[in-house]
């Protein structure tokens, strides 16, 4: 069984000596865009990521139809994602919801 000192000396010998995955490189490049979705678009994440619509996110936050959609809009935006399965799968990456 590891120890916590083995594991943190592993840990770092891995990272020392393995190449960076450029996915990781461009993640880190974007890093200030993840910092930037809010604690109110997260949870407009996760109830998309629960499977309700845009307009049933909208009916769960009492927020209109339109104002709900331009908040996905953004989020898709700032995860660099083209629809909901994407910024979905992004943000659980991110370990945003």
């Amino acid at each position: 069984m590891w120890r916590q000192g083995k594991l943190d000396e592993w840990v770092r010998v891995m990272v020392l000596t393995q190449p960076i995955p450029s996915r990781l490189i461009e993640n880190l490049a974007n890093a200030s865009d993840f910092e930037q979705v809010s604690a109110h678009q997260q949870r407009i994440l996760r109830e998309l990521a629960d499977g309700k619509t845009i307009a049933e996110v909208a009916t769960v936050l009492g927020k209109n139809y339109h104002t709900t959609k331009s908040h996905v809009k953004r989020c898709y935006q700032l995860l660099g994602a083209g629809n909901k399965v994407q910024a979905i799968n992004r943000a659980r990456e991110l370990g945003l919801i």
